[in-house]
């Protein structure tokens, strides 16, 4: 026959059981390599050089805008004989009368440079 022992077990045990260890350091600081300062810098410097080029070029596109005035507008009769040609460099002399005539044309919508005596155009004065 065998013979079992019964005892009473404490909840306070003298016996613990084995908890993993676990090591608490310090959060080390944090370590960037070349790429990552390159990204850390360079991107931003980046960012801010292409906007210094967009809001320059928006700012000169600006002033180029304000300095350049509409024309002044003349209303001229064509002579006998006379040609656009003759029209630019009578109202506009020592400007290019090729641009002249572009701008009577544009103005006047004309489809040809063909002129009849007596006809009226709007010709823009050029400074």
């Amino acid at each position: 026959m065998s013979a079992l022992t019964l005892s009473s077990v404490s909840s306070r045990s003298s016996v613990s059981p084995r908890q993993p260890e676990v090591s608490v350091s310090k959060p080390s600081a944090l370590r960037l390599t070349r790429r990552g300062r390159f990204v850390l810098v360079g991107l931003p410097l980046f960012a801010l050089l292409l906007g210094l080029i967009v809001g320059g070029s928006f700012m000169a596109t600006q002033a180029d805008a304000s300095t350049s005035a509409a024309p002044s507008v003349a209303v001229v009769t064509v002579e006998p004989g006379e040609s656009m040609w003759e029209v630019a460099q009578r109202t506009n002399p020592g400007t290019d009368p090729r641009e002249v005539v572009a701008a009577i044309v544009e103005a006047n919508g004309l489809a040809s440079s063909a002129l009849e005596p007596g006809q009226e155009l709007s010709v823009p004065l050029f400074k």
